[in-house]
């Protein structure tokens, strides 16, 4: 709803913040410590606000690389409450869907895995030889990812994922995506500054 952020940093290391920006001056609702390896690059809020993913990651190459997952209680007395979910998944990448239901991570060297977050450990939905930036839509029902600096899009179905399409951009190495809130729109940042806005609708 735009009234709370997540935030970690380098300093101090494995501390999470959860913030009430509802306010003009922000205000500082909730401190959660996880086991972190070394300082945190990855944080991400699932769309419903209901399931936050971090990471340990740092420039210390002979640490494995962990993605945490967080539950998030809203309605709890005295601020959130956020509780651990399932155990660390080894990876260097991670996005969460908007229900927070499916993540899809990678860890270099391997391939992107789309995993079934319902399940006990998380079953393992799909694979693909792409890499990471990477994104799903509002709906869950399509997911970007990057491969060779160009985007492929996946359609989820009963059973799997199934390429669509393949967007083409030649302006090199893809840094960042996103679909706008309705879907509709996919918007790609890449190395040389350029920003490509395409139309998913159709």
């Amino acid at each position: 709803d735009g009234h709370w952020q997540a935030v970690t940093g380098r300093e101090p290391i494995g501390l999470i913040e959860i913030w009430d920006i509802s306010k003009p001056t922000p205000k500082l609702a909730k401190e959660v410590s996880f086991p972190a390896q070394n300082f945190s690059n990855v944080m991400m809020l699932s769309r419903d606000g209901r399931r936050l993913m971090t990471d340990s990651t740092g420039a210390n190459l002979k640490l494995e690389s962990r993605l945490f997952l967080w539950d998030v209680d809203w309605s709890a007395d005295g601020g959130p409450a956020v509780t651990p979910f399932g155990e660390p998944i080894a990876a260097t990448h991670g996005a969460l869907s908007a229900d927070g239901q499916r993540l899809v991570a990678r860890r270099p060297g391997e391939t992107v895995r789309v995993l079934d977050l319902t399940q006990s450990p998380p079953r393992v939905e799909f694979e693909t030889k792409d890499w990471e930036p990477f994104a799903f839509s509002p709906d869950g029902n399509w997911l970007a990812t990057n491969q060779s600096s160009s985007v492929k899009l996946y359609q989820r179905t009963a059973e799997t994922w199934t390429q669509r399409f393949q967007l083409v951009s030649a302006q090199g190495k893809l840094n960042t995506m996103t679909f706008s809130p309705d879907g509709r729109t996919l918007v790609v940042g890449d190395a040389s500054g350029c920003v490509h806005v395409w139309d998913v609708s159709a």
